[in-house]
């Protein structure tokens, strides 16, 4: 039986392997799923942003093969997904925040 993920978890999953210096099995690890499958989402999130890595984890982008049409929306949604990501993070802020006091 495979483990359902809500697409909030998957986001937040793959900026931790995007923007920490943890290999994604670690990340996997952490977050207690297994490490194909967030491999999988990572390479999903790569390719749909044209971005390539290298044998030693280096990102580049592609060359540009997108419209403009398509670029506007990628864009809109990257930035859907960024102020959802802003949300979440402001969530868990304040809740840190009543924690500590």
């Amino acid at each position: 039986m495979s483990k359902q993920f809500t697409q909030e978890f998957k986001e937040s999953a793959i900026q931790l392997v995007i923007n920490s210096k943890a290999s994604t099995s670690q990340v996997a690890r952490d977050l207690g799923m297994p490490a194909r499958t967030l491999q999988g989402w990572v390479q999903e999130y790569r390719s749909e942003r044209g971005l390539e890595v290298d044998t030693r984890g280096n990102v580049s982008k592609k060359a540009p093969a997108l419209s403009l049409e398509e670029e506007n929306k990628r864009l809109k949604k990257e930035n859907e997904n960024l102020k959802k990501d802003a949300a979440i993070l402001k969530k868990a802020a304040a809740y840190f925040a009543r924690e500590t006091l």
